[in-house]
């Protein structure tokens, strides 16, 4: 319980007399200057406490302050090392529990904070109101464990949706895409200008549509990659860019040691004007790859939808 006295008192006789005693092991805790410290310590380990009615909700990370109670909890910190309330039984002083990567992860879903500079922010917030955990576990953690934290809290918010995904077919997943509205921009022009560019290039609409069809129905397998070839600006991007907003897609690979890491877990490979290099992967592999992988060419993500849905469905 969080019990609020007119002066500091001294809790470790108390300890030991409950502890010998009564074989009782309360902890004590008085250096908490405001209320919000006293309620993290009190219900840190209980699941379970019980709260008085209306009380305000202090979970996320919302909770009273005052200029006061922040002041007196500064000048206040440094002295309570030296007293026995913040040492424990066997001598040794108590070390304030920080934040760990968890506890910002849970805070960035909470808030939904997706970046560095949105956390910033919140922990700049937070430091005006005298809770400085935040910025703390920011200055000394470093950025990769706070990229750490947004990715393993958003990983965790998103997983059900993903082994949701990850149950059904590509086809199944164009159907679910059917029930949603065209993207932003599309205003439901694409069907018609793709046709356009199909038919301008000689290429059959219902053949495209049946081979793209066939690709995401079986996947890996021989002579089922789709090559788009053309003069810069024809529209072979174009065609293909409702993948992108349908599926997991993997583009070019870098020239790394890691280039092509996430391929294998991709929906759609995209390589857009692709050239071979031993830098990136060898050439009797690259022939391998061709043979069992699914390949389309991309240069950028662009607005598109409902009309590939409807194209490709047309081919059941």
């Amino acid at each position: 319980m969080a019990v609020k006295l007119e002066s500091r008192r001294r809790w470790l006789k108390f300890r030991n007399f409950l502890d010998s005693n009564h074989g009782i092991k309360v902890n004590f805790s008085g250096i908490h200057v405001n209320y919000y410290s006293a309620w993290l310590y009190a219900t840190k380990d209980d699941k379970d406490y019980i709260q008085s009615s209306n009380h305000p909700d202090l979970t996320n990370g919302d909770f009273p302050v005052t200029n006061n109670a922040s002041l007196c909890l500064q000048s206040n910190a440094a002295d309570s090392e030296h007293t026995p309330d913040s040492q424990a039984a066997d001598g040794h002083k108590r070390k304030r529990k920080r934040m760990s990567i968890f506890d910002v992860s849970q805070l960035a879903v909470s808030k939904k904070i997706q970046t560095r500079l949105e956390l910033l922010a919140l922990a700049n917030e937070q430091k005006r109101e005298g809770k400085s955990d935040l910025a703390q576990f920011i200055a000394n953690r470093g950025s990769k464990a706070v990229e750490e934290a947004l990715t393993v809290g958003w990983e965790l918010e998103e997983v059900e949706k993903k082994l949701e995904r990850s149950k059904l077919t590509r086809l199944e997943v164009l159907e679910k895409k059917l029930e949603e509205p065209c993207v932003e921009g599309c205003l439901g022009k694409w069907l018609v200008m793709a046709i356009d560019i199909l038919t301008r290039n000689g290429i059959d609409v219902m053949v495209f549509a049946g081979a793209l069809r066939v690709l995401l129905e079986k996947g890996r397998g021989k002579y089922r990659n789709i090559y788009l070839k053309g003069p810069a600006n024809c529209g072979k991007t174009f065609l293909l860019n409702p993948l992108n907003q349908i599926y997991s897609t993997f583009s070019n690979p870098a020239t790394t040691t890691f280039a092509w890491v996430g391929a294998e877990d991709a929906d759609v490979i995209f390589l857009n004007d692709f050239r071979w290099s031993k830098q990136i992967i060898p050439w009797h592999d690259l022939l391998l790859m061709l043979e069992v992988m699914y390949i389309v060419r991309q240069k950028k993500k662009s607005a598109s939808l409902r009309e590939v849905c409807w194209m490709l469905r047309k081919q059941k």
